[in-house]
Formats: C-alpha cells, sequence, structure tokens
C-alpha cells in the first residue's frame, strides 16, 4: 500500500511544460511569471496539490476550452496561493487569496476561461489587479 501510495505522489508532483504568462497593468507596468499549464481534465483536478515550494515568479495556469464556473479549493495543497480568475479576453477579473489544506470554495462572481495561482500575495505585491490583463507565451 505504501508503494502505491509513493507513485500516487510521486504522479501529482510531475511538473507539466512551461510557458510565461505577462501581467499588464493598466498604466503598462508588466510582471513575467513562468507557469504550468494544466489544459486537461486530469491536470486541473492535481493543479500544485501536494508541492511543497513554488518558486516567487512561478505558477500554474488552469486553461479551459470555454468559459467555465468551476469552484476552486486547497485540499491538499500545503501552500498558500492566490487566485486570478480570468476571461477569454485576458482580462483579469477578480483575484482571491486561499488558506492551505482547505475544502473552502472559491468561485468568482463571473464566468471565466482561464485561471491563474500563484503564491499568496504575489499580485499585490506587483500590483496586479482586476482589469489588468494576463497574457499567455507558450513556450
Amino acid at each position: 500500500m505504501s508503494n502505491l501510495l509513493g507513485l500516487v505522489l510521486a504522479v501529482a508532483t510531475l511538473a507539466l511544460p512551461l510557458s510565461r504568462v505577462e501581467l499588464v497593468g493598466a498604466g503598462g507596468a508588466t510582471a513575467s511569471l513562468r507557469v504550468e499549464v494544466a489544459d486537461e481534465p486530469a491536470e486541473w483536478a492535481r493543479g500544485l496539490m501536494f508541492r511543497t515550494e513554488l518558486a516567487e515568479d512561478d505558477g500554474m495556469l488552469f486553461a479551459f476550452p470555454t468559459d467555465v464556473g468551476y469552484p476552486f479549493w486547497m485540499q491538499n495543497t500545503p501552500l498558500p496561493l492566490s487566485i486570478a480568475f480570468i476571461a477569454a479576453d485576458g482580462r483579469i477579473l477578480e483575484i482571491q487569496d486561499m488558506q492551505p489544506q482547505t475544502t473552502d470554495f472559491h468561485t468568482p462572481a463571473q464566468r471565466y476561461r482561464s485561471a491563474l495561482e500563484v503564491n499568496q500575495g504575489y499580485f499585490a505585491r506587483n500590483g496586479v489587479k482586476p482589469g489588468d490583463r494576463a497574457e499567455l507565451r507558450r513556450g
């Protein structure tokens, strides 16, 4: 049984291919993140679960094929995170902070096309707010 658990944890922490997200403020200020892009249902379900560290300028972008209203939660996620919900046109709709190891649902007021998870406080430290833009640069 412990071998199976070890395998599950190893698979759960495999990194996805990396891309970049440029965050562009209304005044032209930018911040750049290296992101893993989760664009398949199994990747959406796993997210950043079981990760014990995340570099300051790293994150995960959840990319959906259509606008969705899925809630996010932090079960099995030991890192405190912030999440930005992003419209199809790249506009940041809403930003929320999420506490580790909780099952509270985090759902924005409107449907969104993608969601960007980063270390908690990253958006505030970099002056990123709703109305700013997120631009994916696949690498």
